[in-house]
């Protein structure tokens, strides 16, 4: 798999961590790692903001049959500025999530990820990653006492990643959420 940015950012804290270690640079080593896995939990949580929102709007989009109304008032009022209100981050739980879609798609998806233990595992690293970060915002940043290491937020980034593109690949398909009795035939890219 071809790095992201997340991937890189690690690398790149890695690798400062490394050189200042092996100049002995203790003070300097400390100040970074103390703030550098801080800054690669924040980039993490908001590239799966992004990635979130972008599925969203691709599932408005197909949903939709592209038109241009529906899709504006789904990212005005229901995508931007509105992920914090996606998951009950202080609970880490997903049911906010899940009642987005209604019922049927809703009950399909909690159906799917609770049935799949590696897809539970990636929710929960999702939503520790995503309440860790609401706590490191909005409890003082630089005196947050944050005791995971850039090797355990990354792992911790990793596994979470495993839940986001379930939820890219659930959004893109287009024959989520139809109810087998009402399904329609799909043909390439539109509904007939």
């Amino acid at each position: 798999m071809a790095a992201n940015i997340i991937d890189t950012l690690y690398s790149d804290i890695s690798e400062l961590l490394k050189q200042l270690e092996e100049r002995k640079e203790v003070s300097i080593q400390s100040f970074a790692n103390s703030n550098l896995r801080k800054v690669l939990l924040l980039s993490a949580a908001s590239w799966f903001e992004t990635r979130i929102g972008d599925a969203l709007q691709t599932f408005s989009t197909i949903h939709s049959n592209g038109h241009s109304g529906i899709e504006s008032l789904i990212k005005r009022k229901a995508i931007d500025r509105q992920y914090h209100t996606y998951f009950d981050w202080k609970q880490k739980k997903p049911g906010p999530f899940y009642s987005l879609f209604g019922d049927a798609c809703g009950d399909q998806l909690k159906g799917m990820v609770n049935g799949d233990e590696k897809l539970k595992d990636a929710l929960a690293a999702f939503l520790e990653l995503g309440s860790l970060r609401n706590e490191l915002v909005h409890e003082n940043f630089a005196a947050f006492p944050f005791d995971k290491t850039a090797e355990e937020v990354y792992a911790l980034y990793q596994r979470a990643e495993i839940f986001v593109v379930f939820v890219e690949e659930k959004m893109k398909d287009k024959k989520f959420g139809r109810p087998e009795a009402a399904r329609v035939a799909v043909a390439d890219d539109f509904v007939v």
